[in-house]
């Protein structure tokens, strides 16, 4: 009877499932299910380094049949590390042609062959990168026959080197990249690793990633190479950590560097979001003594941004404004005409006067200057506990849109009813909680957003 099951109920049964490893083994029940499902299946593919789903299965299955390979359109990779699991038990023979496609010498095909025998899962990866791309050459370069790869995410990685991840800007039909947890610091320890290591670099322009998601991550230098490789990069967003190596390295965040990589895409990038909900709190005892941090405070001008449509950025990147004193350019100056969404993040009790004047100024030349403007939001850095309540009750989260900002902003709020743009106030669970105007809880942290929140909230 499982066999006469139709399409479409065969489809929601694999939709209930979460699982890759779930959902292969729908494949396995009958060939009229393998047939029916086997695409919509290896569409979006979890590969894990667990016991659940491992790497090597799926790296001899898409090689086996290279009818998969076209088919995979998502690569999710959670949980990668760059370490051995034991022996993989992988048929060496199915992969010594391949192998021999791409190394130099007998030497260098053993190594590959060894490491893939432990299970290593850096060298296991780029197998299937290079599986995926389907190219018989020894370089990651475009090759003619394409795969209909969209997506690759490598979320939840632990202080992982941001370079490991070239090859991925090197699909040819890669679209977005979505990676967490990675760092722009040099580590021998990494070195180790390396042995199997294909040399790469990557040219202004030559990849086609279009958007790229960074979240809980360090990188002091901008990912400068990475995003002037895009030839059109049209989002991008990045979320700052301070701890850039467990326990060894803390860096503050770092924004200018992103806006000298970023001035390569000024034609094409439609949306920006830079540490809106990351880490803004520095790391004083790195930055007492090191100029450089501040130097690197402020983004720069957007100006030339002339496909920039929505905008999420501190205050204090974006104005490089220091306790609230008015900045040395404005938001009418510095902002493109195509904007239509501006979030104004991480705003201070502080910087309440000096922003008010400068929304207001911005409100008076929309009709002329900013014409697609549509939403303006302020994410503010101080919450404040509800009239009434005398202490912090963290899950009850009594607390909400300070009565001052309310009012700082009501002429603002006005005047955007009467020009027909959206206002409102936010908060991103990274901010200080205050009662009677005073301090009382502070979620900010120099390891993740509102970590001392969120764990006092699951007890």
């Amino acid at each position: 009877m499982a066999a006469t099951l139709p399409p479409e109920i065969l489809l929601l049964i694999l939709d209930a499932l979460a699982e890759t490893s779930d959902r292969f083994g729908l494949l396995k029940v009958c060939r009229n299910w393998n047939t029916a499902l086997v695409s919509k299946v290896y569409s979006s593919v979890k590969v894990t380094f667990f016991p659940e789903v491992y790497i090597v299965p799926f790296a001899q299955a898409i090689h086996k049949n290279t009818r998969l390979r076209s088919t995979v359109r998502e690569l999710i990779l959670p949980n990668f590390y760059a370490d051995s699991y034991g022996a993989s038990h992988y048929n060496a023979s199915l992969f010594r042609g391949f192998l021999e496609s791409f190394t130099d010498s007998a030497e260098e095909l053993k190594r590959w062959e060894e490491l893939l025998d432990v299970r290593e899962t850096t060298a296991w990866l780029a197998v299937v990168l290079l599986l995926l791309k389907i190219s018989n050459t020894s370089t990651y370069t475009g090759a003619n026959s394409a795969p209909s790869l969209q997506s690759g995410r490598a979320d939840g990685i632990h202080e992982y080197p941001v370079c490991d991840f070239a090859p991925f800007f090197k699909l040819p039909a890669m679209r977005a990249l979505h990676l967490s947890g990675v760092h722009e610091a040099h580590v021998e320890r990494f070195e180790k690793y390396r042995d199997f290591w294909i040399p790469l670099s990557l040219e202004p322009g030559c990849s086609p990633v279009r958007e790229i998601i960074v979240n809980n991550s360090n990188c002091k230098h901008g990912m400068a190479e990475f995003i002037a490789s895009c030839a059109n990069l049209e989002r991008f967003e990045y979320q700052h950590r301070n701890q850039a190596l467990y326990e060894r390295t803390y860096l503050s965040y770092r924004c200018h560097p992103f806006h000298t990589a970023l001035l390569t895409q000024k034609q094409s990038l439609q949306v920006l979001r830079l540490n809106d909900i990351g880490i803004a709190k520095w790391v004083l005892f790195e930055e007492a003594d090191n100029p450089e941090a501040r130097r690197h405070a402020w983004f720069g001008s957007l100006a030339e941004f002339t496909a920039l449509r929505e905008l999420r950025m501190p205050v204090r990147n974006l104005l490089q404004s220091t306790e609230g004193q008015e900045p040395n350019q404005s938001l009418v100056e510095i902002l493109p005409p195509s904007i239509e969404y501006l979030c104004l993040a991480k705003t201070d009790m502080i910087e309440y006067t000096m922003l008010e004047s400068q929304l207001r100024r911005l409100l008076d030349v929309r009709g002329q200057q900013f014409p697609n403007l549509q939403k303006i939001v302020l994410q503010l850095f101080q919450m404040e506990v509800f009239p009434g309540e005398e202490e912090v009750r963290l899950k009850q989260k009594n607390w909400g849109v300070p009565p001052r900002a309310k009012e700082a902003f009501a002429d603002i709020m006005s005047i955007c009813k009467q020009e027909g743009v959206e206002f409102s106030f936010v908060n991103d669970e990274d901010y200080q909680i205050l009662v009677d105007g005073k301090v009382m809880y502070d979620t900010t942290d120099c390891y993740t957003t509102a970590q001392k929140i969120r764990w006092a909230m699951r007890i």
